[in-house]
């Protein structure tokens, strides 16, 4: 199976550094919108079978974009939802360290093995375990050809998980291509 895995399109809080995770459900910002449209376009004469979506706004809009063009529908599953930060959502990497008093940057980002359980989110290990969850329905399918719309974090443990080099800034509206 083929997986054309999609960032999401620029937010307010990407542009100015800040963590976005579940409870920042922020939408596209205009850059986002435009990046939005120049996905769709470059994916419209991929062979679709399905398309997949974090329920986050900024996933969902970007998806939204994507599908119109593709013209197929969209699934929305929970599974593809960026970590949850907890109480460090919404602050910048530099204030996160100072909270946590370790670089959690390169926890997260370098190593994926971060826990934000102490601040009420998630750990990598919950993370992982519901990604790995929604492959294994996904290989189940008859699909070959998908698109999944989701973040940054869950792109990076795809990348782990599936043997590739890991990218640790990654674009919005960036696009990762994998076989599963």
């Amino acid at each position: 199976m083929n997986l054309v895995v999609v960032r999401h399109g620029e937010t307010d809080f990407n542009k100015s550094g800040k963590l976005q995770g579940r409870r920042e459900d922020l939408s596209l910002n205009t850059e986002g919108k435009t990046q939005a449209n120049d996905l769709a376009d470059m994916l419209a004469q991929e062979k679709v079978d399905a398309i997949f979506s974090s329920p986050l706004k900024r996933a969902r809009k970007t998806a939204d974009v994507i599908a119109k063009k593709v013209g197929m529908k969209i699934t929305e599953k929970e599974e593809l939802s960026e970590c949850d930060f907890g109480s460090l959502s919404g602050k910048t990497w530099k204030e996160v360290a100072k909270i946590a008093g370790k670089d959690m940057e390169y926890i997260d980002k370098t190593l994926l093995k971060y826990d934000y359980r102490p601040y009420g989110g998630e750990s990598a290990t919950e993370v992982k375990s519901r990604l790995t969850s929604f492959l294994r329905e996904l290989k189940k399918t008859r699909h070959r050809n998908v698109i999944l719309v989701t973040h940054g974090g869950i792109i990076r443990l795809l990348h782990k998980m599936l043997g590739e080099d890991i990218e640790l800034n990654l674009k919005s509206a960036s696009i990762h291509e994998f076989v599963l």
